[in-house]
């Protein structure tokens, strides 16, 4: 099973992860956490940057990001850049 890690980095480091996952053939998905506000969009990003043919609720998308087994690829890389500020879930006008 594959341990999964939460960090946070700097820009520079996630730079360099990029390039190193590049090297390495590695499959990386990277979301601009400015596009996610909801957790609507947040599923129909990931659907579209891992090809997930359905993503109904947390469940659905757990299931499906938990066995990456479809993916033909033993690297995996997902990087989250530059989150939106807390304003409640609001959209900034």
């Amino acid at each position: 099973m594959t341990k999964n890690r939460i960090v946070k980095i700097s820009s520079h480091e996630i730079d360099s992860i990029i390039n190193k996952d590049k090297k390495n053939n590695c499959y990386s998905v990277i979301l601009d956490g400015r596009q996610v506000q909801f957790k609507e969009e947040f599923f129909q990003i990931m659907g579209l940057k891992y090809n997930l043919p359905d993503i109904s609720g947390w469940d659905s998308f757990t299931d499906w990001m938990t066995d990456l087994s479809w993916i033909d690829n033993k690297c995996f890389s997902f990087l989250g850049r530059k989150s939106s500020d807390n304003n409640g879930g609001r959209r900034k006008s």
